[in-house]
């Protein structure tokens, strides 16, 4: 799981209009696919396969665990970003609607609804 934004200035600047984070995130999503696919390519009998549910909106993060300490986000931005990961098609970005006008203006975004 990737995010971005979760720090108190960038929440602030997405509150007014700026969603360059998003667009980064997205950028990064697809450089994940693209390395996948040229490391598959450059080792013998490898098949390593990906799929990417992407989501925006507010999480509630933070601490968990006493032994192990881990910082984990959570809410349905994050449930529905696992949902579309997981009822994807490999090798694509899945992302809802409403992400779609954040993006278009930077990527292709196909309307593919199942």
């Amino acid at each position: 799981m990737a995010a971005s934004g979760l720090d108190p200035l960038t929440e602030e600047q997405t509150k007014q209009g700026n969603h360059e984070h998003i667009v980064h995130l997205m950028e990064f999503c697809f450089k994940i696919l693209e390395t996948i696919k040229q490391f598959n390519t450059y080792t013998f009998g490898t098949k390593f396969t990906m799929k990417i549910g992407f989501n925006y909106g507010p999480v509630t993060d933070g601490i968990i665990g006493q032994n192990k300490v881990l910082y984990d986000i959570w809410g349905d931005t994050v449930n529905l970003s696992s949902r579309m990961m997981s009822t994807g098609v490999v090798g694509r970005i899945q992302l809802p609607a409403a992400v779609v006008p954040h993006l278009v203006d930077y990527f292709k975004c196909l309307n593919e609804a199942r």
